[in-house]
């Protein structure tokens, strides 16, 4: 899939849904969902380079989560 990167649930992965499920409203795979694309954000981060990563969700509790964790949202 062009443009889209596949992240696999690692326990790093786990453990960011779990701490993200504490601060905000959100159900456990939302909150997994969040925390791929903070782990993407994270490896693909250099120094000097900002990683332009934009998240898609389709619920209103989903993006302003993510907006509050710095993701870029795009709502569709």
């Amino acid at each position: 899939m062009d443009g889209f990167e596949v992240v696999e649930i690692t326990h790093d992965v786990i453990t960011s849904a779990c701490s993200l499920l504490c601060r905000h409203r959100l159900r456990t795979i939302d909150a997994v969902h969040i925390a791929s694309a903070l782990l993407l954000h994270e490896r693909l981060a250099r120094p000097g380079f900002e990683p332009k990563i934009e998240f898609i969700g389709f619920d209103r509790d989903l993006n302003t989560a993510a907006h509050a964790e710095g993701l870029t949202t795009l709502t569709v």
